[in-house]
């Protein structure tokens, strides 16, 4: 290989880990607007998702996926805000299940055409 040197952003890797925080950034918007707000500030229930009921817990696997971020980072949010995360991932994991039931028809097309 040629010795060239590094850009000034960094090497591939961080560039690809930065790419793949960012496409997670983008899936999750309720839970990355939780992690934006600071510690004092208390969090706000999102809009545009239906509130779900108190009493119905979350899945094990959204619990799974909010232990993985309190462990990577468990100064940064309050534990109302990790609730909060952990409701957020399951509404994705359903949004999930729900597109994984959908059948589409034979003639289901994409709605943009594709030149190269």
């Amino acid at each position: 290989m040629s010795d060239t040197p590094q850009a000034a952003g960094g090497s591939r890797r961080e560039f690809l880990k930065l790419v793949g925080a960012a496409g997670l950034a983008a899936a999750l918007p309720p839970s990355t607007a939780a992690l934006a707000q600071t510690a004092g500030t208390p969090a706000a229930p999102p809009a545009a998702a239906p509130a779900k009921p108190a009493a119905e817990a979350p899945s094990a696997d959204a619990v799974a996926l909010a232990a993985i971020l309190r462990r990577r980072f468990p100064d940064r949010l309050t534990d109302a805000q990790w609730e909060s995360v952990t409701r957020d991932f399951e509404g994705d994991l359903a949004i999930g299940k729900r597109l994984r039931a959908l059948e589409l028809g034979n003639g289901a097309e994409p709605d943009s055409t594709f030149k190269a």
